[in-house]
């Protein structure tokens, strides 16, 4: 769905714009970019309107976002599920992230365990940074849970203590039956 509402967004703008617009895969690719990226904010501010919590929202989403750009983690292939699954899953850390008040430290404490084992995980193909430096986005997830625990807010801690979870990312082998 994502890909052919992009196609055909691409394709119109090429239409009107011919000489302006880059080739077509590289006007999709961009466009489908655009679309998962915003959609899942779009959804999120509108819940937000409906449920009151705009604070836990942003707090949850910027949370989630800025580790997941620096330390990785497992990535949904399909743009349709990645959506309905990053909405969701804030969704639900804005609004019930209230019921493991009690356990901020140990969530961020199992973070920063998570970070200095795993981190950065499933990251080559998310950046161009040369595999030889991706020490920094190690040091960087660690600096950004030494943050949190300072911060010391239960959404916020949730968010990461969830990115956290997807740096362990296990590729499973393709099994040969004999």
């Amino acid at each position: 769905m994502i890909n052919n509402l992009s196609l055909y967004i691409s394709k119109k703008l090429i239409e009107k714009y011919e000489e302006e617009m880059p080739v077509l895969n590289i006007l999709k690719y961009s466009i489908k970019f655009l679309i998962v990226n915003l959609l899942p904010v779009l959804f999120l501010l509108i819940l937000s309107m409906i449920t009151g919590g705009l604070t836990n929202y942003i707090k949850a989403m910027i949370g989630f976002a800025l580790l997941r750009q620096v330390s990785g983690g497992y990535h949904i292939k399909r743009a349709e599920l990645c959506v309905v699954i990053s909405t969701s899953s804030i969704f639900l850390i804005a609004n019930f992230s209230y019921l493991l008040s009690g356990y901020v430290d140990s969530m961020n404490l199992i973070s920063l365990l998570l970070v200095l084992i795993f981190s950065p995980s499933n990251i080559e193909e998310q950046t161009r940074v040369n595999k030889k430096y991706h020490f920094v986005f190690k040091i960087l997830s660690v600096i950004f849970i030494i943050l949190s625990m300072y911060i010391s807010d239960v959404v916020f801690s949730v968010a990461i203590i969830f990115q956290c979870l997807l740096l362990i990312y296990i590729p499973l082998k393709e099994v040969k039956i004999k």
